[in-house]
Formats: C-alpha cells, structure tokens, sequence
C-alpha cells in the first residue's frame, strides 16, 4: 500500500515533533496509543503510524483515527510487510518531518494530555528523556533514569525510548540497525553519546505509560540482550571488547555496593581506599 495521506508531507508546515508509531495485530494496545496522542492539548506535531500489515482490525482503527477532524490532517499511515522492529522505525524515521521524534509504540500512551505541551518548550537537546510509568493490573512504578550518562553506565542500562524526544538530525549519522532483535535502540543511544558527543537532558516529568508485555521486557529474552550488547560493543569499541566482561562485573559490585554505602564497615572501607577500583565507574 502506498504511504497514505502521502500529499499533505510536502505541504504541510514542518512540526516541532513527530511522534512514531509502529505496530503490528495489537489493536487493544493501539488504541490506547492513539487516544492518548488525540487528546494532546498541544497541536504542534504529525503523527506517523508504520503498520506491519496487520490481519486484526488494526487498519480500521488507524483509517477511523486518520479521519478525524481534530488530528487526520497531520496524520500519516503505512499498512505493508517489514522486516522486524527496527525496520518499521527506521520507515518512520525517513518519512518524519519534525524537529524531534518521539517512538510511541502502540501499547505504549503518553501519561497525560498536557505531555507534549510541556516538553517543547524544553526541546533544547540532542536528546531529551523523561520518566515511565510502568503499569501491570496490580501494580505501578514510576522509573527514572540517570542524569549522566557515559560509556560505563550503558554496559548495564539505557534511557527510555518510548519517553525519549531525539533529535532528526542524529539520524543523519544511522538509522537503527536491523541486524538486530531487541538491542538496536540501545545502540543508538550509546553511539549517539559516546561516539558523536550528541547533547542530552533528563526532565523529571512522566513522559509514558509502558506496555510491560513487550519483547524487551521479558526475562526469556536477558541472553539475547546480552549476545547483542557484546556484539555491538565488539562493532562499535573493539578495543573494549577484551574488557567487557570484566568491566560490567565492576559496574555490578558497584551496584551492589552502593546499595550499602549508609553500612558502617563499607564507609570504612571506602575511608580506608578498599574500592578504589570502582572510583572512575
């Protein structure tokens, strides 16, 4: 299928933020999606959504949404075979005409309608990135992430992706590898700041509600994280590679460590120099 609405990209005024959608036979989790971007105060953004030719009634709800009076004319729609993930991101990369690109994946929702308001005006960044939400029938948590980031904190972490506003312009550097299942985003991010120096900022605002059902969030998926961040890291750092592993068990002492530090025999420990092996993580 062509790309629909396809007239109105090179008409249209350029919008501060496009926010990216992909998704594939989840149309409960897409319409949470779509709601939540609907109800935006704001208007100053376009809405592409990359669909994997969908068998569920998936179409239908992107066609009703894309007809709405209040958002159809800034909304952009695909419904055709991909070859995973990241390849139906790097679709909406190409096609996206805003400053800065949100991924919100269908599952995923912005936590409120005052979301994008609040944001654009501190759109100052390569890369600026908020809190989840993270929410089960029984259960929510709000996750925030560091607010330094360097080569060392990406061997055991990243930033949030569906609560992360990216500059375009990085991706004039690369697209999301699709060699890849699951690690591709957390690539670019370590590429983006470690390699070219990208600019970033953590807001203390919620930014989504995510969907806890995805692929990355499953325990079953931890050693094909880890086989694919050993490989980037080889790709990308090979000078690092010899000392990877011993570099992400120093990270996870430091962790464990630090959850102790309020002990009496670990502040004496550190008066005394024992760690000294932690002090440049």
């Amino acid at each position: 299928m062509l790309f629909n609405s396809i007239k109105n990209i090179h008409i249209a005024e350029k919008m501060k933020i496009s926010i990216i959608t992909i998704n594939r036979n989840n149309d409960s989790g897409l319409q949470k999606t779509l709601n939540s971007v609907i109800s935006q105060s704001a208007s100053d953004f376009e809405h592409i959504i990359i669909d994997g030719a969908s068998t569920d009634n998936s179409v239908e709800t992107i066609k009703k949404y894309a007809a709405d009076s209040v958002i159809g004319n800034r909304v952009h729609w695909v419904s055709e075979p991909d070859n995973g993930v990241y390849c139906a991101m790097n679709k909406g990369v190409v096609r996206a005409r805003g400053e800065y690109l949100l991924f919100l994946n269908s599952g995923d929702y912005l936590f409120d309608s005052a979301v994008i308001d609040k944001i654009i005006t501190r759109l100052d960044s390569d890369i600026v990135y908020g809190s989840l939400l993270l929410s089960d029938n029984d259960t929510s948590k709000v996750v925030s992430y560091a607010d330094k980031l360097n080569f060392t904190y990406f061997l055991s972490g990243t930033i949030p992706h569906p609560a992360t506003f990216i500059r375009r312009e990085l991706f004039d550097n690369q697209l999301y590898s699709e060699c890849y299942k699951i690690s591709s985003d957390w690539e670019f991010f370590m590429l983006a700041i470690c390699r070219y120096n990208a600019s970033y900022k953590r807001v203390d605002d919620v930014i989504t509600v995510f969907d806890n059902y995805g692929i990355s969030s499953d325990p079953a998926n931890a050693e094909l994280i880890e086989a694919e961040h050993k490989d980037s890291i080889g790709r990308n750092f090979r000078h690092f590679l010899t000392a990877y592993e011993e570099m992400k068990m120093l990270v996870e002492y430091k962790t464990r460590i630090d959850k102790f530090k309020g002990n009496r025999w670990l502040k004496l420990g550190y008066k005394l120099g024992l760690f000294k092996q932690y002090k440049y993580l």
